[in-house]
């Protein structure tokens, strides 16, 4: 019939496996990390008081980061997801 391009959702072991074997072509990965920096980040600003009121309304979108992995990637992609520790 055709080719079939499967894409996964994040990096448990056995999706990589399956990508370094060629089953898989891809698997998106969140940066977790910076999830959970700038969810703490703005809880600590909320309360102090310091967040704009725009951003405590949720008018603002704050990605985070996901990165295509493949298996041209596979070894490097967590270099791909820095966490800007400026002010969020």
């Amino acid at each position: 019939q055709g080719d079939v391009t499967v894409i996964a959702m994040d990096d448990n072991p056995d999706t990589m496996q399956f990508i370094e074997d060629g089953w898989i072509y891809g698997t998106t990965v969140q940066n977790t990390y910076a999830m959970g920096w700038y969810g703490v980040m703005y809880l600590y600003q909320i309360n102090k008081g310091e967040l704009p009121m725009e951003k405590q309304e949720g008018k603002d979108v704050i990605d985070t980061g996901v990165v295509l992995v493949t298996k041209e990637n596979a070894d490097t992609y967590q270099d791909e997801m820095p966490v800007d520790k400026a002010e969020p």
